[in-house]
């Protein structure tokens, strides 16, 4: 159950992507391991990348994906894997969905699985406030647990990591210009002319080589059929209102187009 097709384009972070593998199925415990960095930075394509390979490698592993932006996405969220599971009971008026989740994916003898909470920023969500008696202030305890389990958040707030996985979060850095130049690449139709390259060099600096902001520039160029030297040179004038959205994507999803 993952919304979104394979990413093609994804490239570099294979170290931070070996380093949450190696975390998962340990067979001891619910492993519980967060992936914390700034808005575009591409925390979701990491996620995204990370559940494609599980499924690949653990070919009876289930791969839910949760979008835990808000209460409402993440209660519709948890109706569909209770409808794809086939569990009893879901038409029941008051029956707790999440509870149901919670208990199927607790049993002993429950499939692997791996679930993906994307987009976990708000953590009243998740623990509430002292004294809350909400649903949303416990989102915590319907965590489900097995050995053959573990669970994937994305957030920005660090403190919401510790929150949750306590210090099982793995940070994602910038890329360097490298790997950013590589995204750029692979986001473009037609390679890079060799008289464009240093401008392509100086752009991916202007963009703070933010994997969200170097996919969206990379599809005005196609879309205009220019070249990342006028896309640079239109930084400076106002008639791009798509570089502004590109420069402050850190306030933005993590889904690239």
């Amino acid at each position: 159950m993952v919304p979104f097709d394979r990413n093609p384009r994804f490239t570099g972070r294979e170290s931070i992507l070996a380093d949450i593998e190696g975390k998962l199925f340990r067979g001891e415990q619910t492993t519980r391991t967060a992936i914390v960095g700034l808005g575009g930075i591409g925390k979701t394509q990491l996620a995204l990348e990370l559940a494609y390979r599980t499924r690949a490698k653990y070919r009876n592993c289930s791969v839910f994906w949760i979008p835990a932006t808000d209460m409402v996405s993440l209660q519709q969220a948890y109706r569909d894997v209770v409808q794809q599971l086939r569990i009893p009971r879901k038409d029941e008026a008051e029956v707790d969905i999440k509870k149901l989740v919670q208990a199927h994916l607790s049993q002993a003898d429950a499939r692997p699985w791996l679930l993906v909470f994307d987009n976990a920023d708000d953590i009243s969500m998740w623990i509430g406030s002292l004294g809350s008696e909400s649903v949303s202030g416990r989102l915590k305890e319907y965590l489900p647990r097995s050995k053959q389990g573990c669970i994937v958040f994305t957030t920005r707030d660090k403190k919401t990591a510790v929150k949750l996985v306590g210090q099982n979060f793995i940070e994602v850095p910038e890329l360097d210009e490298g790997g950013a130049m590589q995204l750029l690449q692979k986001s473009l139709t037609d390679s890079i002319a060799q008289g464009d390259q240093q401008e392509a060099k100086s752009l991916l600096a202007e963009l703070t080589y933010l994997p969200l902001a170097i996919v969206q520039a990379a599809a005005y160029i196609k879309e205009n059929s220019i070249t990342p030297t006028d896309y640079l040179s239109l930084l400076s004038g106002q008639e791009v209102d798509l570089l502004n959205l590109a420069k402050n994507s850190r306030m933005t999803s993590d889904i690239s187009p």
